[in-house]
């Protein structure tokens, strides 16, 4: 922002925010002041912070460095409050060149709420008492599929419209039904109107291995794919394993035809990152992941597949995707 700079001395320009704040016990506002590498001056510029009309902050600056700031909010928590931000041409009332610049500005809580409070509200239609694992959800009268739900913060909050099925311990994952999601360019996931029909039965090629059955999954150009399936594992420590890689070249094609560009091979649980593996050649892989800390519990395990690129014969296949002791 540039305070006015003809025929006016002594002028400001400010930019002013109506913000409701959080109601809790801690809310900070912080930002950023300098003076651009382009304001070629040697004498400071002056910003100003004003809250509800008063003045709470003031910092003259030269040119050559960012400058942090923060407020204490707290007295204001659960109001709505204005906040001016005023740039000036400083204490010399030079506005040549007076381009002050404003950044990073946000507004901060405590990180650590223990027994917060809020409102979780289920999806019509996907039943009236839903399943968060070891947290109680309360009905709130008057307000269909709304609950109410105490949790510290931060923290996890995983939530199914019911409790899932047992996982025997032996199950491949290609037994059971899936949902098949795809996302490009940092997109949310869309659901891909496929399900099911990933499962290849007629004898595919993985690292020289002919297999009877896999999950073949081909993500968009700069997207992934993503493989999910809900469950309750078993009560005794468990394992993941399973065969992972690019398919073989299919009858028809030559390695001479075949340009991997590759592809990433993840799985999550709960949205948890447990395995990450770049592929760019045709072969199989073994993946195993250590279920330990979910013995017993409900769970969301999720395969994915994350273009590098283009996507040019991303042939990615899963196969005896197993849950074992």
């Amino acid at each position: 922002m540039t305070p006015p700079y003809q025929g006016v001395f002594g002028g400001v320009t400010f930019t002013e925010y109506t913000v409701p704040l959080p109601k809790t016990d801690q809310v900070h506002f912080n930002f950023q002041v300098a003076l651009s590498d382009a304001a070629t001056r040697t004498d400071p510029g002056t910003f100003i912070v004003w809250i509800n009309g008063t003045e709470v902050w003031r910092l003259s600056t030269n040119a050559g460095s960012w400058n942090p700031g923060s407020l204490d909010l707290s007295s204001y928590a659960g109001q709505t409050i204005k906040i001016r931000l005023i740039s000036t041409p400083g204490p010399n009332n030079n506005a040549t060149n007076d381009y002050t610049c404003w950044g990073n500005l946000s507004i901060n809580t405590n990180q650590a709420r223990p027994g917060e409070k809020f409102t979780l509200t289920m999806p019509a239609g996907s039943g009236s008492a839903p399943y968060p694992p070891g947290v109680i959800a309360t009905p709130i009268a008057g307000q269909p599929n709304a609950f109410q739900v105490t949790r510290d913060v931060p923290s996890q909050l995983l939530v199914f419209s019911s409790q899932p099925q047992q996982i025997p311990s032996g199950t491949d994952l290609l037994d059971l039904p899936y949902t098949k999601f795809s996302s490009t360019f940092d997109g949310l996931p869309a659901t891909y109107q496929d399900p099911q029909n990933g499962i290849i039965k007629n004898n595919v090629g993985l690292g020289g291995v002919t297999l009877s059955r896999t999950l073949f999954t081909n993500p968009p150009a700069n997207g992934r794919v993503y493989l999910t399936w809900t469950g309750t594992l078993p009560a005794l420590k468990s394992h993941l394993t399973f065969n992972y890689g690019l398919m073989d070249a299919p009858p028809g094609y030559t390695t001479a035809n075949i340009v991997y560009s590759g592809a990433d091979f993840l799985v999550y649980i709960n949205g948890q990152q447990v395995f990450d593996q770049a592929v760019q050649t045709a072969g199989s892989h073994t993946g195993t992941i250590d279920l330990s800390q979910w013995t017993g519990k409900a769970v969301v395990i999720q395969l994915a597949v994350d273009a590098d690129g283009t996507a040019v014969f991303d042939w990615c296949l899963w196969s005896n995707v197993v849950l074992g002791p």
